[in-house]
């Protein structure tokens, strides 16, 4: 790049802090309810809502609850599985104002993406070291680890949706102050064959899973809050809003796959594609077989992040990268959950060619997946030009 070049992209950045200082310093933060409802999946398993066009749209909380029933006649106690009321939602789809579907991605990865983001569990409590009550005292994201026959239990769970990058971080935030354009998020839940599945049956996507006879179980009355995260009262210059634009023209992107037809002890293949700027990856390793994982771990020869010269970047067992997981969220993620973070230097294929997640795996059973989340920045005047994600 010559320099002028260069010095004009500095210029522009500057002048994109100043004015997300600028928004940031001075607007009013809003974080208003914008719908209620409650519905029955069997009947509605899916909903659009429009979200309000005002201020400058940071993102959306969902709260949800529902009511799963166990039959007393034939049916055997539930137990939680390890997506557990993350897979409440079997996918969320959110259209910008072009029309433009920035994500496109499922419950669980919208799920650990919030824990990796937050630096813990999303939304979890830990206890202190406090003699005045602290700890888990409110009724946040809980579902009951088992549900006996002839019981009812309630599952509640929260996401946050995010349109901008963080809170202070205003990349990929919508302006929303205009009439003629509209914007949808799409909600797809689960019905109860999808919610609860049989003990031989695959849990990954599934809410619980039951020993014996699951074929009356019922998913009912899930109550809808969704609440919007904008800032309003943006500072004016000259009668115009100020606004950060290259915060704005970038495009904070969730969306997921699915990879099949894996190999055993040989390398797969998961590629990366052009023009996107991928901060993180989460996959799920679905290599169960009759209901049951492996031991977590125990499949996987080795993870890697490998560049077309064939160099890997990062080459580790999956205990290894349980470790790196461990210092991003505390914890260690469910078996056969793995999350790649790449935000400290993102995978960037324009710049390091072509990139690819690589997974070894020593075990590989029938049917074995790879469901794959991916987390990535795109610039609005590139993307009609990018190749869409492998699948």
């Amino acid at each position: 790049m010559n320099a002028p070049s260069q010095m004009s992209a500095q210029q522009l950045s500057a002048q994109n802090n100043a004015a997300r200082a600028a928004v940031l310093a001075s607007s009013v933060p809003m974080f208003q309810q914008v719908y209620s409802n409650v519905i029955q999946p069997a009947n509605t398993p899916q909903i659009n809502i429009p979200p309000q066009n005002v201020g400058l749209i940071r993102g959306f909380m969902l709260k949800l609850s529902a009511t799963i029933t166990n039959p007393s006649s034939g049916s055997s106690t539930l137990s939680l599985t390890s997506g557990g009321p993350s897979n409440l939602l079997q996918s969320i789809v959110f259209t910008d104002l072009q029309n433009y579907q920035r994500i496109n991605t499922s419950g669980w990865h919208l799920s650990l993406l919030n824990s990796a983001k937050q630096g813990r569990p999303f939304l979890s409590s830990t206890a202190s070291d406090s003699p005045m009550g602290y700890g888990s005292n409110y009724t946040v994201i809980k579902a009951p680890s088992t549900i006996a026959a002839n019981t009812a239990g309630t599952i509640n769970m929260f996401y946050w949706i995010p349109l901008a990058y963080h809170q202070n971080v205003l990349s990929g935030a919508i302006w929303a102050n205009v009439v003629n354009a509209t914007m949808n998020l799409q909600l797809n839940f689960a019905n109860a064959a999808q919610a609860v599945v049989a003990n031989t049956a695959d849990p990954t996507l599934a809410i619980y899973q039951g020993a014996g006879a699951v074929a009356g179980v019922t998913l009912t009355n899930v109550n809808i809050t969704l609440y919007q995260d904008y800032l309003d009262q943006l500072p004016m210059q000259n009668g115009q809003a100020i606004l950060p634009a290259m915060d704005l023209n970038t495009i904070y992107e969730l969306k997921n796959t699915s990879f099949n037809a894996i190999p055993t002890a040989q390398d797969f293949n998961i590629a990366y594609s052009n023009f996107r700027h991928f901060l993180s990856t989460s996959v799920i390793f679905d290599n169960q077989t009759g209901g049951a994982y492996p031991t977590a771990g125990s499949d996987v020869n080795f993870w890697s992040f490998r560049t077309a010269n064939a160099t890997d970047m990062r080459k580790c067992d999956p205990f290894t990268w349980s470790g790196m997981t461990r210092r991003k969220i505390q914890t260690d993620a469910p078996g056969g959950w793995y999350y790649f973070d790449t935000r400290d230097k993102p995978i960037f294929t324009t710049q390091t060619g072509n990139t690819n997640l690589v997974l070894n795996a020593s075990t590989v059973n029938t049917g074995a997946q790879c469901l794959v989340g991916w987390e990535m920045f795109a610039n609005v005047s590139n993307i009609l030009g990018a190749a869409s994600l492998a699948s």
